[in-house]
């Protein structure tokens, strides 16, 4: 595997390569080998095997100390399959963008529909890997990774005085100084270029070795040492879908139960503050609108803000409406509520079990009682489901009269928030209505209401940006306010 690497990396152009040797070969048997391939090269380290982390903050270092006038550094593993200049449709990505690094599409196997023949070869599989470049951005991280060199200059990529341990969150620690780098406010998060595809071959091979557990418990709290518990909640954000790390953060909270103090004295006064309560009004949502305890179903009580949300947003249902609940969630009731009243109803999530009936009411009874669960099955057959992102929706121009949005434009990135806004935009009837809501600070208002007036949306009513004492507010990620949007096409 290691020498179809090394070949595939030859016939690449501009090829600098830099090898720390861990072991199983001395220095001398595999600059036998390096000799053989159409690349410069140099080996650092002696055979001794010291880890992950250390291993790759002492080869970045050394190329930030001796090769500081070139422009990107590829981090790649041995067990990887590279086509010819599989790195030029990233860097011209890196080129056009403030991204400070990009890594290409992997995948980890060939698919017997693509290979029914078992005597494919090595080129076959090449010439496949180069056929597989799409045209598009998604959020993501694998190696191998292209940086920016003049960025990782800034961020002391993989800082051993912090993670001690051999490996473990070394990914996680480079992220966070990208991240950093970058801006909070930016939101930022690593992204994966699809017109680039890479074989990888074994993942995840690092925890097979010995003594992971306590490798990673340093490393760990190295992570933490460095970055602190905002630090978690930011990992948190980049990994949606992991819970390990906004558990970790609530957990680093000295102080939760000031929280419930804090909102306690905001109840007990808010009543000496005049709030707007114009149901057409975009503002942040606060305890005194209207609430409900049922949206077909009955909401969880830990649901924190859906009871307003989902009252306010019912507001605006018709009969005759063919609206889109976008994002809607295998379990959340909004689409069968949708169902209970208007005439056409859409629903789209990238969660393929919204494809299955069986499985959308296996995840709905999760949630709610059987009860629920029986109201649920009665409108589920009237709903339009598509497995499909909110970038990219599968309908028709000048579609439908109301497009629902709950709770989920703060969790794209800045570009996706973008192509989204623009989808609704076009599926939208003339003069239809797009009915949001998003979590507050999690969501940027200023760079949302810039995308939303650039497609053409307009408010339907006054927009108040103030946070009112008695605006709903949950602990959740350091602390959470919920804003609502009402937009006319």
């Amino acid at each position: 595997m290691a020498s179809q690497c090394l070949k595939r990396l030859s016939e690449s152009k501009y090829v600098n390569m830099l090898i720390f040797n861990q072991g199983c070969l001395s220095n001398k048997e595999l600059e036998e080998i390096l000799k053989k391939f159409n690349f410069n090269y140099k080996i650092i380290g002696i055979g001794e095997n010291v880890g992950i982390t250390l291993s790759r903050y002492i080869g970045l270092r050394y190329i930030i100390e001796n090769y500081s006038n070139i422009n990107y550094v590829i981090e790649a593993h041995i067990d990887m399959i590279f086509p010819p200049n599989w790195q030029e449709p990233l860097i011209q990505y890196l080129n056009s963008s403030e991204e400070p690094m990009i890594s290409p599409a992997i995948i980890t196997n060939f698919s017997d529909s693509a290979f029914p023949n078992k005597n494919t070869t090595l080129e076959d599989k090449i010439k496949y890997l180069s056929t597989m470049g799409e045209n598009k951005i998604t959020n993501g991280f694998v190696h191998p990774v292209i940086h920016k060199l003049s960025v990782l200059k800034e961020i002391c990529p993989y800082d051993v005085g912090f993670l001690t341990g051999t490996q473990g969150y070394e990914d996680d620690s480079i992220l966070l100084g990208y991240n950093y780098y970058m801006g909070t406010n930016k939101k930022w998060a690593p992204k994966i270029c699809h017109k680039s595809y890479v074989y990888h071959k074994t993942l995840f091979q690092r925890f097979k070795l010995q003594n992971v557990s306590e490798s990673f418990n340093k490393n760990y709290l190295g992570l933490k040492s460095q970055y602190g518990a905002y630090g978690l909640k930011e990992l948190s954000r980049i990994y949606p879908n992991n819970d390990f790390f906004i558990d970790e953060y609530r957990k680093s909270i000295i102080n939760p139960d000031i929280y419930k103090k804090y909102n306690m004295y905001i109840e007990k006064n808010s009543s000496k503050t005049k709030i707007p309560i114009d149901k057409k009004s975009s503002r942040f949502i606060v305890t005194t609108d209207e609430k409900k305890t049922k949206c077909l179903l009955k909401i969880p009580s830990d649901w924190w803000s859906r009871c307003y949300e989902y009252a306010w947003a019912s507001n605006f249902l018709e009969k005759n409406d063919t609206c889109l609940d976008a994002a809607c969630g295998a379990p959340h009731p909004f689409k069968f509520y949708l169902a209970s009243i208007c005439k056409n109803v859409y629903a789209c999530d990238i969660d393929t079990d919204i494809l299955d009936k069986n499985r959308t009411l296996s995840r709905v009874s999760q949630y709610f009682d059987e009860e629920d669960v029986k109201e649920a099955s009665k409108y589920i057959d009237k709903i339009n489901f598509s497995n499909s992102s909110l970038t990219s929706l599968p309908y028709e121009d000048n579609k439908f009269d109301k497009v629902y949005c709950i709770s989920v434009l703060e969790h794209l990135s800045n570009v996706d928030k973008g192509e989204a806004i623009k989808e609704f935009y076009r599926v939208l009837k003339k003069d239809g209505l797009l009915v949001l809501t998003v979590d507050y600070p999690t969501a940027d208002l200023n760079l949302l209401v810039n995308n939303l007036k650039t497609a053409g949306f307009e408010f339907v009513d006054s927009v108040d940006y103030k946070i009112y004492p008695n605006a709903v507010y949950s602990k959740l990620l350091g602390g959470l306010y919920c804003f609502r949007l009402l937009l006319r096409k």
